[in-house]
């Protein structure tokens, strides 16, 4: 969602998170300004949603904000997807990747909660 990716207190034009579409949503003053989950992965000056790297490191942003971090997988997706089939469906990915013995990696992120 727009908002989700600059921040809630943006004005939108809904109240499901859409904004104007004239607004630079890669604009990362802007995206800090509104605490959103936007994220300039590669440090390019731009936070992309398009942009794989960006997108992913803002994914993981939001879910570790949302539980996540404390092991609460299935909150933390409920939060980003309201849908038991979505959480379902992306916690046996996760079970089946932890029983062909992949191990979980820690990407040093700061909770946005706390910045």
């Amino acid at each position: 969602m727009p908002r989700t990716w600059v921040g809630w207190t943006y004005p939108g034009v809904d109240d499901i998170g859409n904004i104007d579409e004239e607004t630079d949503i890669t604009d990362t003053v802007l995206i800090e300004e509104h605490q959103g989950y936007g994220t300039d992965a590669k440090g390019t000056g731009q936070a992309d949603p398009f942009d794989l790297n960006d997108s992913a490191h803002a994914a993981a942003r939001y879910l570790a904000d949302h539980g996540a971090t404390e092991g609460d997988f299935e909150q933390a997706l409920f939060s980003y997807n309201k849908s038991e089939d979505y959480v379902e469906e992306v916690l046996n990915y996760y079970q089946t990747y932890t029983e062909e013995g992949y191990e979980l990696i820690s990407i040093p992120f700061q909770n946005h909660a706390e910045q």
